[in-house]
């Protein structure tokens, strides 16, 4: 008959420090793909902003899991915010301006901000929603003016800055939108 051996302590002790040590590794093994797949595709996102800012389409690296970031510099070129636009559709993204730190800027109270020198009305870009492009045309035509869009005090010319804070911190409350509280 064959005569069983059967391990010592120590060799069972051996065994399972061993085995201990190979899941430690493949733990941190895995850890560390998932690390490098992250960088991955950090690097590819930043690769396709680069192809968006050249003019190629891609993606920005900029932005949220809900919204995509373009700077304003670059909504104005109108390849750059096209590549942009329907990149975020495709990811079910919104599209959001922020300024050129990255900032989100404040959206503006008012509703009009008239330039009676220059024969414009600035209406605010958040008013398309509420009336309508031909109503705003109507109520520009209405005062005689050509209809601008503005979304920000920093898209008003630098001279309208103070008129638009007197509207904005007025008395007047029909000169400014309803802001939801939040």
């Amino acid at each position: 008959m064959a005569e069983e051996t059967k391990p010592s302590l120590t060799q069972i002790l051996d065994e399972f420090d061993a085995e201990t040590e190979r899941i430690k590794l493949q733990t941190e093994n895995d850890e560390l793909r998932r690390k490098l797949e992250k960088i991955e595709r950090n690097r590819d996102d930043i690769l396709m902003e680069k192809r968006v800012l050249e003019g190629k389409h891609g993606k920005a690296l900029r932005g949220t899991e809900t919204e995509l970031h373009i700077s304003k510099t670059d909504m104005l070129d109108p390849m750059k915010y096209r590549a942009m636009k329907e990149l975020a559709a495709r990811q079910g993204r919104q599209l959001r301006v922020v300024d050129e730190e990255g900032e989100e800027k404040k959206v503006s109270p008012v509703k009009f901000v008239d330039d009676p020198d220059r024969g414009l009305l600035y209406a605010n870009r958040r008013l398309m929603r509420e009336l309508g492009i031909a109503r705003l045309n109507q109520i520009a035509a209405e005062r005689n003016r050509q209809l601008q869009f503005y979304g920000s005090v920093d898209d008003l010319p630098e001279y309208l800055h103070q008129k638009h804070f007197e509207l904005a911190t007025g008395k007047d409350r029909d000169a400014r939108l309803e802001v939801p509280n939040g």
